[in-house]
């Protein structure tokens, strides 16, 4: 998907530290456990079979840096027509929302574990979708097709203060939803530019 013209804002959230933790740890252990096979198999005297244990582990240890890469982060960019969605410092897993598709915006806090089951890309019941990755605050956007969807931000006000200025008069009813949200940096300045 080619990225949109007019970038007018983005703001990018990386995963939490708990998150990279995990990661490592899944890919960590077994490239340890392959490592030491490997050495294991060598002084027993088979190089074919070290070889493949070694390249095996190597590949496991690249495994962080690959996830990482596709997965570590939520790019949200914000253009004069549309919001575009993007996992990873790659972006290979990329959503676009047109301006003509939201119906109203609303930053909220909420629970990713009740709601979703978590963080990422999720369903949620009558539907809910979220494109999350940290944090119980989003900017709820509901869409034309009777559908919401969740965008994580750790300042959904400023964000939706952003798609509103981007959007004109698109969502005069924003004012009011955004000055009752608790958010940081543009908090109850709904029509501030920054």
């Amino acid at each position: 998907m080619a990225t949109p013209h007019y970038v007018t804002y983005e703001e990018s959230t990386p995963w939490p530290p708990w998150a990279a933790l995990l990661v490592w740890a899944a890919f960590g252990v077994p490239a340890a456990i392959a490592a030491l096979e490997a050495a294991s198999l060598l002084r027993e005297g088979a190089p074919g079979p070290a070889l493949a244990k070694a390249i095996a582990a190597v590949a496991l240890a690249m495994g962080p840096f690959a996830v990482r890469l596709f997965l570590g982060r939520l790019h949200v960019r914000v253009t004069r027509s549309s919001l575009l969605l993007g996992f990873g410092y790659v972006p290979l897993i990329q959503k676009l929302v047109t301006f003509d598709e939201i119906t109203a915006m609303e930053p909220l806090t909420y629970s990713p574990l009740a709601e979703f089951g978590g963080w990422g890309i999720r369903r949620g019941g009558r539907g809910k979708k979220a494109w999350t990755i940290r944090g119980d605050r989003a900017l709820r956007l509901s869409l034309g097709d009777g559908t919401s969807l969740y965008v994580g931000s750790e300042d959904p006000v400023r964000l939706g203060n952003r798609v509103r200025l981007a959007g004109g008069r698109r969502w005069d009813r924003w004012n009011a939803a955004a000055a009752g949200a608790a958010g940081e940096g543009e908090r109850g300045t709904p029509g501030a530019a920054g």
